[in-house]
């Protein structure tokens, strides 16, 4: 019976011959090859995982701006709130409440609390509370990244029935101060 091994020349990582040596026939990968498959699947894998990186990191991007927009805009619709029940209670100015919002720094809208406040140098940090119903407020919770600034100048054009009213969300990321400006116009409708 002959012996199942075949006698090869077995070749060195230079390609010179080694004489004597014994090996099977397709016996495993060299150290180059082995090298070469890890590096392919390497870079098979590190694409995707970049892809998905910058994905999370676009997804979180798109939040925090989701976010500010929809504080914003409930800065104005506060603001507008407010008119609105001014002349549903026969107040005897249509801006009534709103005084803290005429200043230069602005005001803060607490919405869940419903009160106004002037601000000082720079308007506080928003807080988040999940825990009571209050989602964003000033009173309690965690601070957030965003602050918001709700500016209301009255008699726009020299017209008293008209107050412009500006509502600004900034908060920063890694990339810098982002913020979402939202601008209307309110009327004394009465």
């Amino acid at each position: 019976m002959k012996n199942s091994r075949l006698f090869f020349k077995k070749r060195n990582f230079f390609g010179t011959a080694n004489s004597g040596s014994i090996l099977r026939s397709g016996e495993g990968f060299t150290l180059l090859e082995t090298l070469i498959a890890i590096t392919v699947l390497t870079m098979a894998t590190l694409g995707p995982m970049q892809l998905a990186s910058r994905m999370i990191s676009s997804a979180r991007v798109s939040q925090d701006r989701i976010i500010a927009f929809y504080l914003a805009q409930e800065g104005i619709e506060y603001v507008r709130n407010t008119r609105d029940n001014n002349f549903l209670n026969s107040s005897s100015g249509w801006l009534d409440g709103l005084d803290a919002c005429f200043g230069v720094n602005g005001c803060i809208v607490d919405v869940p609390y419903a009160t106004i406040a002037a601000c000082d140098a720079e308007c506080p940090d928003i807080k988040y509370d999940d825990e009571n119903g209050y989602y964003y407020n000033y009173i309690q919770g965690a601070a957030t990244i965003f602050k918001r600034v709700v500016k209301i100048s009255p008699n726009v054009g020299g017209n008293p029935d008209e107050a412009n009213v500006r509502s600004v969300v900034s908060w920063k990321d890694g990339a810098g101060v982002k913020e979402v400006v939202l601008e209307e116009n309110i009327f004394n409708w009465r």
